[in-house]
């Protein structure tokens, strides 16, 4: 039986419909997928803040001040330093940290992504008596 130039051109039309409904899932899901991406990122990033903020005021504890950077911290802790300068490497983050006798600020800033732009890309947390809120820009 031979194609008819009708079959051909519904066969034809029934194929590019489906590519570009095939197109629109695509992208509305990486994007969608990028998303949850940069939040998994900000978790992860939270997550390590904690970890960071923990430690201090271990340090504090102990020392009864904070320390005034990572590097001092990690002097303590040498598993904790040994964990940044994995995650240092592989990670989306830098992580830095300013201490004084009442106040420590632990910042996270993200490095450049493709996908920057969906992202928020400072986390700053605050400890100690002069405490502030936790921001994010």
């Amino acid at each position: 039986m031979k194609d008819t130039s009708s079959d051909v051109s519904t066969r034809s039309l029934q194929i590019a419909v489906a590519g570009v409904i095939l197109i629109i899932l695509v992208v509305v899901g990486s994007s969608h997928y990028l998303r949850l991406i940069d939040k998994a990122a900000m978790i992860n990033a939270e997550s390590s803040l904690s970890v960071l903020e923990k430690c201090q005021l271990i340090y504090y504890n102990i020392y009864g001040r904070y320390a005034k950077d990572i590097d001092e911290l990690g002097m303590e802790m040498p598993d904790l330093k040994q964990e940044l300068e994995k995650n240092r490497r592989d990670s989306q983050w830098l992580y830095s940290m300013s201490g004084e006798n009442n106040f420590c600020a632990i910042t996270a800033t993200r490095r450049n992504t493709r996908w920057n732009e969906l992202s928020k890309t400072l986390i700053i947390r605050e400890i100690g008596p002069d405490k502030r809120e936790t921001t994010v820009q």
